[in-house]
């Protein structure tokens, strides 16, 4: 009985933890969607910091740094975030517009030839636009 009730509260703390997060995300987000760069950088950062392994944070700060005009570390997050998750089609597209914002169209390329192959057979959105931006 007392192990139940121990499994039943790590379980709450669990779900209390998860909605902390989703709120977290969120907040993040919105401020990414009202174009708040910078706090939205800093709140990703922190985040990074205690979960270097998240390939999705990584892409969200290299997105980030980009909309910044700060294509460097863009695609040094971007790098991380491939290497934690070879097959992130978000971190492969936007570092592909990374290195088109910096003229590196090889580089570019490189990354549109790898979301044709991780899209295959079907293909995503994302290469239609690096096509197009290549062009």
């Amino acid at each position: 009985c007392f192990e139940a009730y121990n499994r039943m509260l790590k379980g709450i703390e669990l779900l209390e933890k998860n909605e902390e997060l989703m709120r977290k995300n969120q907040e993040i987000l919105q401020l990414i969607d009202n174009k708040n760069f910078h706090s939205a950088l800093e709140k990703l950062i922190q985040i990074d910091k205690n979960d270097k392994n998240n390939s999705n944070v990584q892409t969200l700060i290299g997105f980030t740094y980009r909309k910044l005009g700060d294509y460097d570390n863009s695609i040094e997050y971007y790098k991380k975030a491939i290497i934690n998750d070879p097959k992130n089609i978000n971190a492969h597209h936007y570092i592909a517009l990374s290195y088109l914002g910096i003229g590196k169209k090889n580089l570019a390329t490189k990354h549109l030839d790898e979301l044709i192959r991780i899209c295959n057979p079907i293909p995503c959105k994302e290469i239609g636009d690096l096509k197009e931006k290549l062009k």
